[in-house]
């Protein structure tokens, strides 16, 4: 292979392969030499070093203001690879912290709904030949409050709460 250097950068080396119509048989790589980065092009390749003499006339003859030095394929994929292994960052892996929260939902206290205890006086010292109406059963208190204030009843109406284990309200 030729290798033609003396390019300010990758770009321009995309220019001169274009410009030279050697896009079909070229490559442009980039290498490291005394921590400066420097790029080349790798053209052609050829089976004997007198072939690559031969081609490396013809391209001093075109003037193309590059320096020329021929190589074989492996001293360039090696510069290439080397290049290559220096990109890569090895970068210590980093082991997450893992951090436990535990959040207990506590239900907010409501004030507990309570009978109108004026009314449940009321009811409760009437006459005993007197009618009441048994408006409904509840298995919540929260029911009862939703019931009873829907309806606007709270000033002539009183709660309680029956049955075995007391989870009725009346």
């Amino acid at each position: 292979m030729i290798e033609m250097s003396s390019f300010g950068n990758i770009y321009e080396s995309f220019d001169f392969i274009k410009t030279n119509n050697f896009d079909t048989n070229s490559f442009a790589y980039d290498v490291v030499e005394k921590y400066n980065i420097k790029t080349k092009v790798a053209h052609n390749n050829f089976k004997t070093k007198k072939e690559a003499n031969e081609y490396l006339k013809l391209l001093g003859a075109k003037d193309l203001d590059k320096t020329f030095k021929i190589k074989k394929v492996k001293d360039i994929k090696s510069l290439y690879n080397k290049y290559i292994d220096g990109l890569k960052v090895k970068v210590k892996k980093v082991k997450p912290k893992v951090k436990i929260v535990e959040k207990i939902r506590q239900e907010k206290k409501r004030k507990e709904f309570l009978t109108n205890e004026v009314f449940k006086k009321e009811f409760l010292n009437s006459n005993d030949n007197y009618f009441t109406i048994n408006v409904s059963s509840f298995t919540s208190n929260e029911k009862v409050e939703e019931f009873i204030k829907l309806n606007d009843i709270y000033d002539k109406s009183f709660f309680f709460k029956y049955g075995d284990n007391k989870s009725l309200l009346n």
